[in-house]
């Protein structure tokens, strides 16, 4: 819609929930009572009119305002904060699930880890509190970016480029990355990088659809990279698994988080083996991708280390450059993805 948009969420064989969101500003500029305000809106989106045809509604039009909301502290003495009332970011995103479960499962993992006594008590809260509010802030940021840069919204161009200047989003793909991506992308899974829900592939695809541009990869357009750790301290994060939290080494510099695990350790040793972008390839097909897997899982596998190395170029903590006297390497993609959204 030009001023908002409607969610259409089938809550089983006869109900739907149907609601509109648009700003505040616009309503009350608007004229129109809520009713009337959401019956337009029905009525002036094709597919949700055809879909709305044969319907009644079940009861009154209900309004609230945003509450979208991040807890400054989600862990005490002998009490945690989880789901939506640690914090909330906007439904566009449909992350409130996602971020119960995850929550609620990082707190659970939490309470084993305090009851058996082996792991320090103050880094298991602590790491807790800054996993999940880092993870919830990246959400947040996602919708504003989802707001301010989706050119949809004709009618609300003014309000959208507000939400960019007041979260400090630059509406270009280099900045976007850099500012969505604040926390780095090891918040969700230390072993591959991601953030929020959504992998590098299917969340550079949603940038892309919204800048109008074509999601380009640094390895797509140099071929000499070097790692770069230094000013880094060492720290340790934690890696969820099996009913155990289990520390990860990691480097940290200007709250960015490089582990030293999963897809990102192969890459850091290929990187130690040589810069020569080939090279680096040749070592992860060697070293790092099953032999035994069928070839489909062998792309996953591979496309998921280039976009951990795509992820610590973002990060800073890999150097990419053009050697004009190398050739580029050629079929690099990147983009295989499990995650739909």
């Amino acid at each position: 819609m030009p001023y908002g948009w409607i969610w259409f969420i089938p809550l089983g064989p006869t109900r739907t929930s149907v609601g509109l969101i648009v700003p505040s500003k616009y309503y009350q500029e608007s004229g129109k009572t809520p009713e009337e305000l959401y019956e337009q809106a029905i009525a002036e989106q094709p597919q949700i009119a055809a879909l709305c045809r044969n319907g009644r509604r079940s009861g009154q039009i209900r309004t609230t305002k945003d509450w979208s909301h991040l807890c400054e502290r989600l862990v005490g003495e002998n009490w945690f904060i989880a789901g939506e009332a640690a914090g909330f970011a906007d439904p566009i995103l449909a992350a409130g699930l996602h971020l119960a479960h995850s929550s609620a499962r990082d707190a659970a993992y939490t309470i084993l880890e305090l009851e058996r006594d082996e792991l320090d008590a103050d880094w298991l809260r602590r790491r807790y509190n800054e996993r999940n509010r880092q993870v919830i802030s990246q959400y947040i940021r996602f919708a504003h970016f989802w707001y301010s840069a989706n050119g949809c919204f004709t009618d609300l161009q003014e309000h959208c480029a507000e939400i960019a200047k007041d979260a400090g989003l630059e509406l270009n793909p280099s900045e976007a990355w850099r500012w969505l991506s604040q926390g780095g992308f090891a918040l969700e899974d230390p072993t591959r990088p991601a953030f929020g829900s959504f992998d590098l592939a299917s969340a550079g695809g949603i940038v892309a659809w919204f800048d109008g541009s074509r999601k380009t990869w640094s390895f797509q357009e140099n071929n000499v990279f070097t790692l770069d750790v230094r000013g880094a301290e060492k720290q340790f994060i934690g890696d969820l698994r099996d009913g155990r939290i289990t520390p990860v080494e990691c480097f940290v510099r200007d709250g960015k988080t490089l582990p030293v695990a999963g897809y990102y350790i192969n890459v850091i040793k290929a990187l130690h083996e040589s810069s020569d972008l080939a090279r680096i390839v040749e070592t992860i097909v060697h070293n790092a991708v099953p032999k035994t897997a069928s070839i489909k899982e062998q792309a996953l596998v591979f496309d998921y280390h280039l976009q951990a190395l795509e992820a610590m170029v973002i990060d800073g903590w890999v150097k990419a450059k053009r050697d004009p006297n190398k050739p580029l390497v050629p079929n690099l993609r990147g983009d295989k993805s499990l995650l739909i959204r």
